[in-house]
């Protein structure tokens, strides 16, 4: 903690701090936060190797926390009893919103083979069941260049990744359903497919309904490929359920802020934390 540390900033923003100390007399106070989009002990590391005790130590360093949703904040100041606030996800709706296309039977899976945390294997294996169920279902994979069409087991397309988000927003709002499975923190995909009025399955799993507000504005479901599968039946074949989902899901995020109202908020808490810092050095 004594050691010499160097400032993380360019010549030309070191030079402006100090014309601001010299010619207007501002002070330069420095202020240790902990800046977190996600728990990472299980996103960067093995599960309980050597390097998940390493960065779960980090927690515990007496830093306070700024962290990308509700989850991990929540998850951060149970367990390991760290002052954290969060700010909300940021969803774009002049480019997510209801597209005037026609609204499919069809299923989107946001498959990432190459994140683990995406359970892409477990979506597969519910999909599989799923098409028996519903063969009728048109089945889209989509998010990544390593899926391997020829070992899926169904009938599908896969779109990879598409070029832009408006083909993104489009192929949301075509759909009636989104398999995404977010076992930590989660992307904003979910968001921006309830943004499109499509309707989101989940698991219900390591208190997911966090991200959602509530288990109303999603279908969360066991984690076992039947219940996975059921979830995604209950979608396609009770249309109140559907629309109920959709309708609370699309209020939802319209209280989600833009990407400058999100910055806002995490100036806010700087803002927090820094005059919180100089009450405590002035109990001192």
């Amino acid at each position: 903690p004594t050691r010499t540390r160097k400032l993380l900033l360019r010549r030309q923003e070191i030079r402006k701090l100090e014309r601001a100390v010299r010619e207007k007399g501002f002070t330069l106070i420095p202020l240790k936060l902990y800046f977190m989009q996600d728990f990472k002990p299980l996103t960067v590391t093995e599960a309980l190797g050597g390097d998940f005790i390493i960065a779960e130590n980090t927690y515990k360093m007496g830093l306070r926390g700024i962290c990308s949703g509700p989850w991990c904040a929540q998850l951060i100041r149970e367990r390991y009893g760290m002052e954290c606030h969060y700010f909300m996800f940021p969803v774009n709706r002049q480019i997510y919103y209801p597209r005037p296309v026609e609204r499919k039977k069809r299923l989107l899976f946001f498959a990432r083979p190459d994140y683990p945390r995406r359970c892409y294997g477990l979506g597969i294996c519910s999909l599989a069941i799923f098409n028996k169920m519903m063969p009728d279902v048109e089945i889209v994979l989509y998010g990544s260049m390593l899926i391997d069409s020829n070992a899926v087991p169904f009938p599908h397309v896969n779109s990879g990744l598409l070029e832009t988000k408006d083909q993104l927003a489009e192929l949301y709002s075509s759909a009636r359903g989104g398999l995404v499975f977010s076992t930590t923190n989660p992307s904003l995909v979910p968001l921006e497919m309830m943004a499109c009025r499509c309707a989101v399955v989940d698991l219900n799993y390591n208190d997911n309904s966090v991200n959602y507000g509530s288990e109303g504005n999603a279908v969360l479901t066991g984690t076992m490929p039947e219940e996975i599968a059921d979830g995604l039946a209950r979608i396609f074949k009770d249309d109140n359920l559907r629309r109920r989902t959709v309708d609370n899901a699309y209020n939802f995020v319209t209280r989600f802020p833009g990407e400058v109202e999100m910055a806002r908020r995490i100036e806010s808490l700087i803002y927090y934390y820094l005059l919180n810092d100089r009450r405590g050095r002035r109990k001192e």
